[in-house]
């Protein structure tokens, strides 16, 4: 055995959250029906509350599968199920020399793509208002040119920049990752957060996925029986993640993740498994 994807822990945990809201919201929904003083026109924002996390609950369910199915496939090839999990077909040739130790692979943030992203998703807000301004009546001739509307697209107009560039500093500040290998271990650093897996400890060394089941960029993992530690491979061109980019130009940094799984597969003596 070993410890389960944290990605597929986040977004199960994820879709009981989006249902409980959904819950709660339709219940209050319900409750304000059969109250003699509803207003229909004041329970579509409501609706359209409601509607909004449903749908994030059936993406965090639809993306908690996928995930469900690539960790039973991974404690398959962990285990005594290995033979029905095939190898990857290009395996790294092991060589212990690979990279001088410690050695680190960067990779930094693409500042133009993360603001670029930031104001793309910060466009959300406005267009939810607009829709909330034809459903709630505020477009009407009498209430155009009051000081509340005109306040309120003011406000609408802040939040929105203001949500641009929270966005936009949350990716320039996620887009960090440093890729350590050491005589004892593999330090993944991404952000705040630290992952390791000792070369003894390690079971599993596979290529796995993100929600796209192929495509750029390669997901690499080493695991054990207590550590998960997700390795990132960036190919050039691709857009995803839009905020990596490796510090060194694509030549470099391909030899260089090359030998590093030259390195792991020398250390851990594990073969490569192919879990897409």
């Amino acid at each position: 055995m070993i410890k389960d994807d944290p990605r597929y822990v986040q977004f199960r945990f994820r879709s009981f959250m989006y249902f409980g809201i959904v819950f709660l919201i339709l219940f209050a929904l319900l409750q304000s029906l059969v109250s003699a003083n509803a207003d229909l026109d004041q329970l579509i924002p409501v609706l359209i509350m409601a509607t909004y996390f449903a749908l994030m609950d059936g993406v965090a369910i639809f993306v908690a599968l996928r995930f469900k199915a690539i960790n039973l496939r991974r404690q398959a090839a962990a285990g005594r199920g290995g033979l029905l999990i095939p190898l990857a077909a290009a395996q790294p040739i092991p060589n212990d020399a690979a990279l001088p130790l410690p050695f680190t692979i960067t990779l930094g943030p693409g500042r133009g793509r993360s603001f670029a992203i930031g104001g793309g998703l910060s466009l959300l807000f406005p267009l939810a208002f607009l829709l909330l301004t034809f459903t709630s009546g505020l477009d009407s001739p009498g209430n155009l040119n009051t000081t509340f509307t005109i306040t309120l697209y003011a406000l609408i107009l802040g939040i929105t920049i203001g949500f641009a560039i929270l966005i936009s500093v949350v990716l320039i500040w996620t887009g960090h990752q440093q890729i350590t290998a050491t005589e004892e271990e593999l330090t993944v650093r991404q952000g705040t957060r630290i992952y390791h897996t000792s070369w003894r400890e390690a079971r599993l060394f596979a290529i796995t996925r993100s929600v796209k089941r192929t495509g750029p960029p390669t997901f690499y993992e080493l695991s054990g029986a207590a550590t998960f530690t997700l390795l990132i491979r960036l190919r050039q061109g691709t857009l995803f993640p839009p905020n990596f980019k490796p510090a060194l130009p694509f030549d470099e940094y391909d030899r260089q993740m090359d030998a590093l799984l030259s390195l792991i597969a020398a250390k851990t003596g594990l073969p490569l498994y192919d879990l897409r």
